[in-house]
């Protein structure tokens, strides 16, 4: 999944997690966390801040976690 800028068309981020092809995409009224779902039947959720915490859900990195996720920016359950 990619992330670009509407206004000069360049990429400001990719993201990495699903098997198949993204068909939606989310966003919360305030912009922090979306969500995206797969032909391969995933829903992920992702924060645009690493390290914040968003009611139940904090966004962490790699390290943070072991190897146990595939994604920089993956959220994860606390």
């Amino acid at each position: 999944m990619y992330k670009f800028d509407y206004i000069t068309g360049n990429e400001i981020e990719s993201f990495k997690g699903h098997f198949g092809p993204v068909h939606s995409v989310k966003f919360s009224p305030d912009g922090e966390l979306y969500a995206s779902g797969s032909e391969d039947g995933t829903l992920r959720l992702w924060q645009t801040t690493v390290g914040k915490t968003y009611g139940l859900w904090k966004c962490t990195e790699p390290a943070d976690l072991g190897n146990s996720i595939s994604s920089p920016r993956e959220v994860q359950a606390n």
